[in-house]
């Protein structure tokens, strides 16, 4: 079988600079984070005695998503609270505000987005969303737009237990308008058609968004044909919006381009490089207890890749 033509961005690369609520959306979230540290993971580690423990998850989390899963046995389990809650704290953060910032940067490159003040309520799916960080950069995303239509989210993961963590964020942003968040359990690795309720609610999906998710199938799906790798995009409605946003190196987008260029109907709106970092203004004092007890500070810096795409029939 032969590929299709990658579809070219339909504007050219846009540079990055501080877009409109940057600074604002990093000042939410790193007040946000202090809560859950105070809150949530302080009384954790210390009710657990878990410090050497959760001090080495927050380190294989680190390499897990700074250098690509190139073997399945790489794959984290979040089973388990601490692991899930350590992944909080690295990358909560950072992965919120990269939505929000690419979505923002996007509405230079798209009249869409003016019709969106007009939906009452937006259905976001994030496709292996974890703790929701997408939805919730999305709803930042809004919130620096004014536009005050509420949020119901969707979570395709193979761990379900991420429910059980997005109830303790939600209760620290009731602000956003995120109504609501159904998660829905699926492992992204299975060979086949999807589910029929995966496909229905992405279906209903104004926007999908695959955040730091394909770099974690990619020894997966490396080897299936291009047309067999993500099986969920056939499931994306005309009109919806897709924003991927992975590590720039690695083989994985290279594999997510040859997908879409096997599945018909997409439309490339902007495909570029992010060098943006989280703003250090914004970033962990040392007098937090687990940057001075621990000596780790959350994820701020990194090198991206974002696309963003609209299925268009």
């Amino acid at each position: 079988m032969s590929y299709l033509p990658y579809p070219p961005p339909v504007h050219p690369l846009p540079i990055l600079v501080k877009p409109p609520g940057y600074d604002e959306s990093a000042g939410y979230l790193r007040h946000l984070l202090d809560e859950i540290e105070r809150d949530i993971i302080m009384p954790l580690i210390i009710r657990n005695h878990v410090t050497v423990p959760f001090k080495e998850l927050l380190k294989r989390i680190v390499d897990s998503y700074n250098v690509n899963l190139t073997t399945p046995n790489e794959r984290l389990d979040f089973g388990d609270s601490p692991t899930r809650w350590a992944y909080v704290y690295v990358f909560l953060m950072r992965h919120s505000h990269l939505v929000h910032t690419a979505l923002v940067e996007m509405t230079k490159f798209t009249q869409n987005f003016v019709s969106w003040q007009y939906v009452r309520t937006f259905d976001v799916c994030a496709i292996g969303g974890g703790p929701a960080t997408d939805i919730l950069g999305f709803a930042l995303f809004l919130k620096t737009l004014n536009i005050s239509s509420d949020v119901q989210g969707t979570v395709i993961d193979k761990c379900g237990e991420w429910g059980d963590t997005w109830t303790s964020l939600h209760a620290r942003t009731s602000d956003l308008n995120i109504k609501n968040i159904d998660y829905v359990t699926y492992d992204l690795t299975s060979e086949g058609n999807v589910p029929d309720e995966v496909a229905t609610k992405i279906r209903r999906a104004h926007l999908v968004t695959l955040t730091k998710v394909v770099s974690s199938l990619s020894a997966f799906v490396c080897k299936r044909p291009a047309h067999l790798r993500f099986p969920f995009l056939r499931a994306i409605s005309p009109g919806t919006f897709v924003l991927f946003i992975d590590n720039e190196s690695g083989p994985h987008n290279g594999l997510f381009r040859e997908a879409v260029s096997y599945t018909s109907g997409f439309r490339v709106i902007a495909d570029f490089h992010s060098d943006m970092a989280f703003p250090s203004v914004s970033g962990p004092s040392p007098n937090h207890p687990l940057v001075g007890w621990l000596s780790f500070f959350p994820a701020k810096i990194g090198s991206n890749r974002i696309i963003f795409l609209q299925k268009v029939c």
